[in-house]
């Protein structure tokens, strides 16, 4: 029994593992996208829907952050449930957790910049 257990968390724990990477791989695309867009926006002359679209950068970018959160929470349980079966993990500051829940920040503060932003010409 204990073996199936170990297997049904080694499962969950690599499938939430792989949704995290998935997602921190989709941030940067989609702060590029919203960036492209605030600037098209902007250098055509509408900033208002500029401003709207950096606005929605910065909603989009706290969606991930809460999901990533999340994410990270249910990979830490199943971790811990086959932590014996893993090696030991590093203690630094610098992991691939704290870099991926950082992005999405970074992301929404750069959004939230733009929504104040001005384009001079």
């Amino acid at each position: 029994m204990a073996a199936d257990e170990d297997k049904l968390y080694a499962d969950l724990w690599v499938k939430q593992s792989d949704l995290f990477l998935k997602l921190v791989a989709l941030v940067p695309v989609a702060e590029l996208g919203i960036t492209a867009s605030w600037y098209s926006l902007m250098t055509a002359g509408h900033p208002r829907t500029a401003h709207w679209a950096a606005f929605i950068g910065v909603l989009v970018m706290s969606a991930a952050c809460v999901i990533l959160l999340r994410t990270t929470q249910y990979i830490g349980h199943f971790r811990a449930k086959i932590a014996h079966l893993l090696p030991e993990k590093s203690q630094g500051k610098l992991t691939g957790r704290n870099v991926g829940l950082f992005l999405p920040v970074l992301c929404g503060l750069i959004n939230l910049v733009l929504i104040f932003a001005r384009i001079s010409n």
